[in-house]
Formats: structure tokens, C-alpha cells, sequence
């Protein structure tokens, strides 16, 4: 892990010392798009017992900057505003020999993360694609269990994740691997599946390597294809 995220952190700074990174420059080679989706993936468990998955939703307003390295293949940076909203769902806990036998409610969990996000895209066909990327959290905005009309624990104004917090674990993780394939039928429109793995690895938590396995379906929808800081359209 340490590797990969050294991989991240040299790729970042080559990508800052390029020409095109003045400003002006950079402007005409970022762009901008909007994704929702769901996603599932296991490998939580309940009291170190049950076993139970997380599924949900999520929202991504996206702001990415792609180099081609040939014909076919390209590299991505891309950073994420993340919204997401684990679903409740019921599970039962069952230990025989311990005569415990139970069914409680995990609470949904509404969240909200920045995401710096490093891919390799390769062109297979015309419209079909396939990418492999790295995505590791950077910001944490709040996290809120249960209804959002009822006073129940949150982080509002906090900046703290769920699992910082002892809390039950949400729709994301902190470092997330990702396999995906993508349909472009026109320029605007992308219609993906992924394979993810998710880990619970950061720099303070650096001997985490516990991994859940998911699924990904999204369809993103790119706003503008040469972005430009408000203060620099007039």
C-alpha cells in the first residue's frame, strides 16, 4: 500500500510540473461531469460476528484532467465531491453455543468525501472501454446516521468519517481499487460497470489490510469538456 500511494504522490508532482500546468494552460485540458450510481460491498461485520454487506447510492460532481499516452491508452486524474447514502437494513445475529439469537437495524448513513482519483483507460473498441484505477479519500465533510429530520449522531462541522468516529461503516472506505468496463455511446453520455475492492488503509492507519469486495454501476454525464475557474470566463 505504501507503494501505491507513493505511485500517487510521484504521478501528482509530474503532473504539476508540466508546462501545461499554468493556469491558463490547464483551464483548456480539464473537464467537468456529473455521475450517480449504486454500489454494493461486503466484508463488514456486526460485534466481530455477523458478516453484512452495504448498499446505496451515491452522487459525484467531478472535476478530471486526462493525457494520452498513445492511440489507445490514456491517464486520468480526477478529484471527486462524493455524496453518498448507505441503506438501513435489518440483520440477525446468531451465536447457538452462546445462546444469543437477536435481529437488529443498521441506521443509513448519508456522507460526504473528497476523492483524488488516479486511472488507466485503454480504448478496445469504438465505444467500449476499460480502466483500472486507484481512488484514496482526502477530505472528509460530515457523515449523518438515520433520518435527516430526526436529531441523530452526526458529524456536521466535525470532518470526520464514520469508522474515525466508532461508528457503522457507510457506502465508501477510505482507499478503493476499481476494474471498470465502460460504454461511450456519444462524447457526453458513460454507462460503467466496475469490480471494486475497498480498503480501510490511510496514513494513520497504516497497517490496515482488511479488504471488501463490490460491485459498481453508474452512468456520468460530462458537463464541459474545457472547464473554467468563475473568475476567469469574462
Amino acid at each position: 500500500m505504501r507503494i501505491i500511494y507513493l505511485t500517487l504522490f510521484i504521478s501528482g508532482l509530474l503532473f504539476c510540473q508540466e508546462d501545461s500546468f499554468v493556469i491558463s494552460k490547464i483551464e483548456k485540458n480539464i473537464s467537468n461531469n456529473i455521475s450517480f450510481g449504486s454500489k454494493l460491498y461486503t466484508g463488514n461485520r456486526f460485534l466481530d460476528q455477523r458478516v453484512f454487506s452495504r448498499e446505496g447510492v451515491f452522487l459525484n460532481y467531478s472535476f478530471k484532467r486526462d493525457k494520452k499516452l498513445n492511440d489507445k491508452l490514456t491517464l486520468s486524474y480526477k478529484i471527486d465531491f462524493n455524496l453518498s447514502n448507505a441503506f438501513s437494513k435489518k440483520i440477525t445475529v446468531s451465536e447457538p453455543l452462546l445462546d444469543i439469537y437477536f435481529t437488529t437495524k443498521i441506521p443509513n448513513i448519508l456522507s460526504s468525501y473528497v476523492f483524488y482519483k488516479i486511472s488507466f483507460i485503454q480504448k478496445l473498441t469504438n465505444n467500449l472501454y476499460h480502466e483500472i484505477s486507484l481512488k484514496t479519500r482526502i477530505f472528509t465533510f460530515f457523515y449523518k446516521k438515520g433520518s435527516l429530520l430526526k436529531p441523530s449522531l452526526h458529524s456536521f462541522g466535525g470532518f470526520i468519517s464514520p469508522e474515525q468516529n466508532g461508528s457503522l461503516p457507510d457506502l465508501e472506505k477510505p482507499t478503493q481499487f476499481s476494474y471498470s468496463l465502460s460504454l461511450k455511446p456519444n462524447n457526453k453520455q458513460t454507462f460503467s460497470l466496475a469490480f471494486i475492492l475497498k480498503n480501510e488503509w490511510t496514513i494513520r492507519n497504516a497497517a490496515e489490510n482488511k479488504y471488501y469486495p463490490g460491485l459498481l454501476l453508474k452512468t456520468t454525464r460530462t458537463l464541459s469538456e474545457n472547464w473554467k475557474a468563475p473568475w476567469r470566463r469574462n
